[in-house]
């Protein structure tokens, strides 16, 4: 993750506008209320507010998060852009306005899983949108790799991968008539997970079964359950030394 323009919160109302990539979109909407103590409202753009690409949050950060009243809001384009918004401190009209909108509904935390609900859902064509540059942007890319303009503000990285504000992990997974021909390399996590593949027929494959030797499968994975067209895979933890730089083959 990259970060430019963050300081400490400020006894006054701290405004925090956030860009960048979609992917941690759920994540960082997520951690936005679970940071905030109950009474905090939000209004969002999207089928609920948890996922949304455009959103605002109102309200006291908890103890400890300094117990200081906040306004944040997100405006989640992509990695590549939210670095070039940052970096060259563009100001942009995309920020829902925490007060031209109406009233704004309660946001409703949650502790298992940590999923936001709540607030006020608006419509892109009637929303009112504030004007201002972005604080700090979700990266999943490097600077460098960013189009050609984003120098003006070196970036850097969050740097503490505990204390972070989020983490993503990515499942890949082969589907029917996934090709065998060609692949691409993906980054990867070391966390085990279970899922499941859709197959031309599930015959001749057995609970129990660990599977070895499949070019579309992680070797390793464990059948934990068959249908007559799907199969539930439990994938154990990668080799140990095997992190998130570690290159592999997915087919499809």
């Amino acid at each position: 993750m990259a970060w430019a323009g963050l300081m400490g919160l400020a006894p006054a109302t701290t405004v925090l506008h956030v860009s960048g990539s979609t992917a941690f979109r759920a994540t960082a909407n997520n951690a936005f209320g679970n940071i905030l103590q109950p009474g905090w409202k939000a209004a969002f753009i999207g089928s609920n507010l948890s996922s949304a690409s455009q959103a605002v949050f109102v309200g006291t950060t908890t103890a400890a998060f300094g117990g200081q009243p906040v306004v944040i809001e997100t405006d989640f384009t992509g990695s590549a852009t939210g670095i070039v918004q940052v970096a060259e401190q563009i100001t942009l009209d995309v920020w829902l306005d925490p007060t031209a909108n109406g009233t704004l509904l309660n946001g409703t935390n949650a502790t298992a899983p940590l999923t936001i609900s709540g607030g006020t859902s608006l419509s892109a064509g009637t929303a009112i949108f504030d004007s201002a540059a972005s604080d700090a942007v979700f990266s999943d890319v490097y600077q460098a790799s960013a189009p050609v303009g984003n120098t003006l503000i070196p970036l850097t990285d969050s740097g503490d991968p505990v204390t972070g504000v989020g983490g993503v992990a990515f499942l890949w997974m082969a589907g029917k008539g996934s090709p065998t021909s060609s692949s691409v390399s993906v980054q990867t996590t070391t966390a085990a997970g279970s899922f499941t593949i859709t197959v031309s027929s599930a015959a001749g494959l057995a609970i129990g079964e660990t599977i070895s030797g499949n070019p579309n499968i992680p070797a390793g994975a464990v059948i934990t359950g068959v249908m007559s067209t799907t199969v539930t895979l439990s994938l154990p933890a990668l080799s140990t030394g095997s992190g998130v730089q570690t290159q592999y083959t997915h087919f499809g």
